[in-house]
């Protein structure tokens, strides 16, 4: 398989992925938040019970998001490989992998932890909360928020592959260095603004917006790999 073949394939498995996660938000859960106060999902006697009542929803939400995350890993690798002559290569292409890898690992604490907590808040309440709010902020405000920061800088290093006279596509690098731009604002966000504005202007209120672009991202970069596959 060739490099742009495989990188096709990659791209569109990454879009499928996040496109699921984002449809089960926008459609399934928002209805259900909709007049919830910021601090809501601070509140595990609140929070649990709602992953608890959705349950399908809540495992198809993660079987999206990990397995777009599980497909960036190899993405982010296979995309730092255009930018082998770059002497910080090495550096940030660590980042890049770690930056997914700590969102990968909060997606599996989230998908398979959170849901055994809310089973357990009806026999062993205040067990449930106390794990909760000892686990949450490791994984959402720790993982997570590291997980913005350092994929926001490796966006915004690898849109220097098509600013490069052989893959001049400078739509698709100012579309990236945007993302790269708004993941890193979501990330300061998440670490530097107090609750409960953090959660007003963060990931679950207006930068949340953020991770829309990522399907919108992995769409278009399907499109190039394909199109550098057909011109040969």
């Amino acid at each position: 398989m060739t490099h742009n073949r495989f990188g096709t394939i990659l791209a569109l498995l990454f879009t499928l992925g996040w496109t699921v996660a984002i449809g089960v938000s926008l459609f399934i859960w928002m209805p259900q938040l909709l007049g919830q106060e910021p601090l809501f999902h601070e509140h595990g006697r609140e929070y649990l019970p709602f992953v608890a009542q959705n349950n399908l929803s809540w495992a198809i939400f993660h079987i999206g998001a990990t397995g777009g995350l599980i497909v960036l890993l190899v993405l982010i690798s296979h995309l730092s490989q255009l930018r082998a002559t770059s002497p910080i290569q090495p550096a940030m292409h660590t980042l890049g992998l770690l930056g997914a890898f700590s969102g990968l690992l909060a997606s599996l604490i989230d998908q398979f932890a959170t849901p055994v907590l809310a089973r357990w808040q009806h026999g062993n309440m205040t067990v449930a909360f106390q794990l909760w709010e000892t686990i949450e902020p490791f994984r959402d405000d720790g993982l997570k928020t590291l997980s913005f920061l350092l994929l926001g800088l490796w966006t915004l290093w690898i849109a220097g592959v098509w600013q490069q006279p052989e893959n001049n596509a400078p739509r698709l690098a100012r579309f990236t260095q945007f993302v790269g731009v708004s993941l890193l604002i979501l990330g300061l966000i998440e670490l530097a603004i107090p609750l409960p504005w953090r959660n007003i202007l963060g990931e679950t209120g207006v930068a949340g917006l953020t991770l829309l672009l990522l399907p919108i991202w992995g769409t278009w970069l399907a499109r190039w790999f394909w199109q550098r596959e057909l011109d040969g």
